[in-house]
């Protein structure tokens, strides 16, 4: 009952864009969004999807890395 979505192409191949769409069209309010990017607080990208998320209050967690200070937070988000 849980979507779990990967996107990985090249550099400038409108991932991001990508990504914005699909949350927009799919999410809920119970809807729990966990991002995985090295950029997310840099990105003016990332940064209009939080925007977004916020505006539709969705639950979100952004990492910069999927392990940071010996925490692995994707496994702690599947276990």
């Amino acid at each position: 009952i849980y979507a779990n979505i990967f996107i990985l192409a090249k550099k400038n191949s409108g991932k991001t864009t990508t990504i914005y769409k699909v949350l927009k069209e799919c999410l809920n309010k119970k809807s729990v969004v966990h991002i995985f990017c090295s950029t997310v607080y840099k990105d003016n990208s990332y940064k209009k999807i939080i925007e977004m998320l916020d505006k539709k209050g969705i639950v979100h967690n952004e990492y910069t890395s999927i392990t940071e200070d010996k925490e692995n937070h994707l496994e702690r988000i599947i276990n």
